[in-house]
């Protein structure tokens, strides 16, 4: 009956684990996805209102080029700077590696239990195989052990407390 405890028990927690990390991979995946849309309308708006054409006369563009010297600190502030990574993305990443993390504990933690199982039942077999050889003239529920002795004394019970065998209407 332990054993059976025992097994459910692991069995339940492997499901609960399976489970909750199911549910933390859909989680992340709805993060995904409401960034990558997120993502396609920024990219759309900006594809609205994006560059527009533009007429500038030669002269009026030499004239910005001079007054536009840039010191010798080698800032351009027309230049691309790197792009910052997305707080959000960052989150779901460290959301997923904590996930994925959890669910290796779960599972090392279900292994453990379920060699624990075994050992226990191999222990609790190894017990029942000793007594069993101590007890062998103990009936189990269920077993007919047909010995010389047990034969001869079922016979003499049914002749007791049934009718005579030479009464019996079957006997021919």
């Amino acid at each position: 009956m332990e054993t059976l405890v025992a097994v459910l028990f692991i069995v339940f927690s492997i499901g609960s684990a399976l489970l909750e990390r199911r549910k933390r991979r859909q989680q992340v995946e709805k993060g995904r996805k409401g960034f990558q849309e997120r993502e396609a309308q920024r990219q759309a708006e900006e594809a609205r209102s994006g560059p527009q054409r533009v007429e500038v006369d030669v002269a009026e563009e030499e004239e910005e080029e001079e007054e536009w010297s840039f010191p010798s600190s080698g800032f351009d502030p027309f230049e691309l700077q790197p792009a910052k990574p997305d707080p959000a993305l960052l989150e779901i990443e460290r959301q997923q590696h904590e996930a994925e993390h959890l669910a290796a504990e779960a599972e090392g933690k279900s292994r453990r239990l379920e060699e624990q199982a075994k050992r226990l039942k191999a222990e609790s077999s190894a017990t029942q195989a000793h007594y069993g050889k101590k007890r062998t003239g103990i009936k189990r529920k269920g077993r007919l052990i047909f010995e010389p002795r047990n034969v001869r004394d079922a016979i003499v019970y049914a002749e007791i407390l049934g009718p005579p065998k030479a009464e019996r209407e079957d006997n021919v």
